[in-house]
């Protein structure tokens, strides 16, 4: 996602940040991509949906503050609360491959790999850069994970996943988003936990 907010009157900030689409119509995100102290209002922004490095869907100005939703009371850069979801203008033409842990799994423990991807900021969003990367994970908390994998700016917001094997093939299974570094690991908010599961089972289906 690039994304242009406005703070006060003159200032403009614009950056990139990274998502997954769940369903066709929903982005689930850090909440920081789209909510902040400073600055508070999505003046503009473009989301394009990618597989591995190509372009597969555009939308210019799909979503505004409206279509936005944070957990209630959340703080800048608190990785528990750091969640988001955004309901687009329109449904994508493609459905994600992605899906949610149901309420009774818990799909990852410490040392489980996991997989991760999105659009480092460095060289990432304007050159449609899809950055993937495998680590495992080297600390559980009761609604964050710390994991191995060398992300960069821009891939805040980001899916973390785990694939398991079924009778029918392979399925991917969202297991965190990720928010940030602490202590040298990257960090991912869980989606595992009952809170931000029934959020977004509400915030998908409103």
């Amino acid at each position: 996602m690039w994304i242009k907010r406005r703070r006060g009157w003159l200032w403009t900030s614009s950056f990139e940040s990274s998502a997954v689409l769940v369903g066709d119509r929903h982005l689930l995100t850090a909440a920081h991509n789209v909510r902040s102290n400073t600055f508070t209002s999505v003046e503009e922004s473009e989301t394009v949906c990618a597989v591995d490095t190509d372009r597969e869907w555009h939308l210019t100005n799909p979503f505004g503050p409206a279509q936005i939703r944070v957990p209630a009371g959340y703080r800048w850069r608190n990785f528990n609360q750091d969640y988001a979801v955004i309901r687009l203008a329109e449904a994508s033409p493609r459905k994600s491959h992605f899906r949610l842990p149901r309420l009774d799994e818990r799909p990852i423990t410490t040392g489980t790999l996991v997989h991760v991807a999105g659009f480092p900021a460095a060289d990432g969003f304007q050159n449609r850069k899809l950055y993937y990367g495998s680590g495992a994970v080297s600390g559980m908390g009761p609604n964050t994970f710390q994991y191995a994998v060398d992300t960069g700016g821009g891939m805040s917001g980001c899916p973390v996943w785990v694939e398991q094997r079924t009778a029918a093939g392979s399925e991917y299974v969202v297991v965190g988003v990720h928010v940030g570094f602490s202590d040298g690991w990257a960090v991912a908010r869980r989606v595992d936990e009952p809170r931000i599961l029934r959020d977004l089972e509400t915030w998908t289906h409103s």
